[in-house]
């Protein structure tokens, strides 16, 4: 998942919400036994968002020629959701 957000939405959550969703369905639904987020380190809110919801730092990459940071969460996700989300099989 890759989002980018106008500056007038930021500061939301909207991307903690939108990103919460999509781990719950890669898991509950994709049966992932892991998921991954790709970041610059410089971008700070996106890190937080990531570390929010549970992910953890692996290791520096290159991305498309651009250092990148990794973060993963495994099959037992801390989702932060501030409203229930059905997800349909």
């Amino acid at each position: 998942m890759a989002y980018r957000l106008d500056p007038k939405f930021w500061g939301r959550g909207l991307a903690t919400e939108a990103t919460s969703i999509v781990i719950q369905y890669g898991f509950k639904q994709l049966r992932f036994p892991y998921i991954l987020g790709i970041v610059k380190r410089e971008n700070v809110p996106s890190v937080r968002v990531l570390e929010k919801l549970g992910m953890k730092y692996k290791r520096k990459t290159v991305f498309h020629g651009v250092e990148m940071d990794i973060y993963q969460i495994g099959i037992e996700p801390k989702i932060i959701l501030k409203r229930s989300v059905k997800v349909e099989n």
